[in-house]
């Protein structure tokens, strides 16, 4: 599941940023089920992104069976 949390720079859903300890923006935390942080990022650079969602998915999707 994806959920996208618009801060407003901190204005809104602040408690979010506080726990997850956003600093920046952009940043796109990765969290399991149980809210524990996965993965990370903060770059700006597209390309970066791409491969960085791309290992996430690689480590942490199950295959069902």
């Amino acid at each position: 599941m994806c959920v996208y949390v618009d801060l407003e720079w901190g204005r809104r859903h602040g408690e979010l940023a506080q726990r997850y300890g956003v600093k920046s923006l952009p940043t796109v935390v990765y969290a399991d089920r149980d809210g524990e942080e996965v993965g990370r990022m903060t770059s700006r650079d597209g390309a970066a992104v791409a491969r960085d969602f791309a290992a996430l998915a690689r480590e942490h999707t199950r295959v069902l069976r």
